[in-house]
């Protein structure tokens, strides 16, 4: 994701737009073909959390992977 953002953006995928929808005003840059995935992604602009969520909010519902 890291090739598509410009020096101080941020650009998320559609999964932690999913997760962060409710708390996220993003903006669409479309479908990207990503590096270990299958089919193109849905890649979002991060312009500003909404007051309805706060960086705590958002750590808190990230789901946890495990790596072993």
């Amino acid at each position: 994701l890291q090739t598509y953002a410009e020096e101080g953006r941020v650009v998320i995928g559609a999964r932690t737009y999913e997760l962060a929808r409710e708390a996220a005003v993003v903006r669409p840059l479309g479908d990207a073909d990503l590096k270990g995935k299958s089919a193109p992604t849905a890649v979002f602009e991060l312009l500003s959390l909404t007051d309805s969520g706060s960086a705590e909010d958002l750590a808190r519902a990230r789901p946890t992977a495990s790596r072993g």
